[in-house]
């Protein structure tokens, strides 16, 4: 549709042209009782392929802050549907310019922020009514015995995925009758639903418990250097709402171990994050999705179609890894359920101080351990390909966070699973992303993924028998 022979096609290539983008909305974006002024700045700021078209996101700059603008990019025969649609969710106006803009000459659709199509994005008038009954319950730090106000409230967006989730923070400031001033701030995560909201509640406030009950997870071991070992902070659930299937969590700030990479030390702080989420592993907690075996390989599946739409001549290629993830499924050992992250690497720890803050808790799952080990290495792979990290790094990255894993763990892993679920996610999450994001040279990188797959499982079928869970890196492609 937007992809030829895996590369945009002209329409989409437009659309993130922001010098012609921003001469079209100069002509457009104006509302009839407003004087046009210059327009400053245009952004894209992401980029994502649906089953519908392209969705992108833009920051136009105007008056103040940037105006942030959904687009919707459909083929031609779609464009009237979409609109409509577009225009039928789209109540709330902004600042500056119309709520609803259409570019036809790439069949372009923009949206103003917060419309959204399936969630009613959280506003200040909602927070503002939301914490007439309910301050008490993010105001912790507040000191108690005062008749708190609301005086000032600010939403900060934080990550938005149109029609999927929306994460912001919230400041407020508060004061009393006698003029104290207080300001607290809380993080709101909004869902595509009241379930998935309450899960995440629910999920949020046992992980607490477990991890205050077991004394066991807080005590550092000998060999896992304790006197460098940053402890564990997890973000407490203050509260959810069912109408806007919003989530109230703690705000803990910090920096994610991504972006500080090169200004810690990354033997140290790898073993930790190795040794972090074994003794995450070890909570006791019951959650509803399972990873099996079976549904990495339907996952697999769904990644074969995607991917040979938009790059067929790589077909072949993935065809023959799905064959032989088929093949080597039978020999991974099984192993007992545990308690998963789901998407552990490196931009879900954040550190503050010598507090390791892990977040985005919302993907837990059952299963072997052997998957977020797996889910770790790959994005440590990608990280590479992103240029983000030379290979000699990722290596020695993959060495310490193995080593920390392994130092506290308790429990069989074996290599041969490790290998297997990393092939895998290569496949379904790595390469899939580059197909679903849009990346610069994403035919290269995604055929370098694949690559890593085929290489990773050929080591499946000859696998070294001196090979340990905690010397796996040694032979990792």
């Amino acid at each position: 549709m937007f992809i030829e022979s895996g590369k945009p096609n002209a329409r989409l290539a437009l659309a993130q042209n922001t010098d012609w983008l921003a001469a079209q909305l100069a002509r457009t974006l104006w509302r009839d009782e407003e004087t046009p002024a210059t327009i400053n700045a245009i952004a894209v700021t992401q980029v994502r392929e649906t089953k519908k078209g392209v969705t992108l996101l833009y920051e136009v700059a105007l008056h103040g802050a940037p105006q942030m603008y959904v687009g919707h990019l459909v083929p031609p025969e779609r464009f009237a549907e979409e609109h409509a649609s577009v225009l039928k969710k789209a109540k709330i106006p902004p600042a500056h310019g119309r709520t609803v803009i259409v570019v036809p000459e790439v069949d372009l659709i923009l949206s103003a922020f917060p419309n959204d199509r399936k969630l009613k994005l959280i506003s200040e008038d909602y927070l503002r009514a939301w914490l007439v009954q309910h301050l008490h319950e993010v105001a912790e730090e507040a000191p108690r015995a005062r008749n708190w106000q609301v005086h000032a409230l600010a939403i900060e967006v934080l990550r938005y995925v149109p029609e999927r989730r929306f994460t912001a923070r919230c400041r407020v400031r508060l004061h009393d009758e006698g003029g104290i001033e207080h300001e607290i701030s809380f993080i709101a995560k909004q869902l595509t639903d009241a379930p998935k909201a309450r899960r995440l509640f629910n999920h949020l406030r046992s992980l607490q418990r477990a991890w205050r009950n077991d004394s066991t997870l807080k005590r550092g071991s000998e060999d896992a250097q304790p006197h460098s070992r940053p402890s564990l902070r997890l973000p407490r659930a203050y509260a959810w709402e069912e109408g806007q299937a919003v989530v109230f969590i703690e705000d803990l700030p910090g920096q994610n171990l991504k972006q500080i990479l090169f200004e810690i030390d990354h033997d140290a702080m790898l073993f930790n994050v190795g040794a972090l989420l074994a003794d995450f592993h070890r909570m006791q907690k019951r959650v509803r999705k399972r990873v099996t075996i079976k549904n990495e390989l339907k996952e697999n599946r769904k990644a074969r179609s995607i991917i040979g739409k938009a790059f067929p001549h790589m077909r072949p290629l993935v065809r023959n890894i799905l064959t032989q993830l088929s093949d080597l499924a039978g020999q991974v050992p099984a192993t007992p359920e545990i308690l998963l992250h789901g998407t552990y690497r490196l931009n879900h720890i954040f550190l503050r101080e010598e507090e390791l803050i892990l977040l985005d808790l919302d993907s837990l799952r059952l299963g072997p351990p052997a998957y977020d080990l797996a889910n770790f290495l790959a994005s440590l792979y990608y990280l590479e390909a992103q240029e983000r990290i030379a290979a000699a790094l990722r290596q020695n990255l993959a060495r310490r966070f193995l080593e920390g894993y392994f130092s506290r763990c308790t429990w069989t892993v074996s290599p041969l699973a490790v290998l297997w679920f990393c092939a895998s996610l290569l496949l379904n999450k790595q390469t899939s992303k580059y197909v679903t994001h849009l990346h610069d040279d994403r035919e290269e990188k995604a055929r370098r993924m694949l690559s890593l797959a085929d290489a990773t499982l050929q080591l499946c079928r000859n696998l070294p028998e001196d090979v340990s869970g905690a010397t796996l890196w040694k032979i990792l492609p």
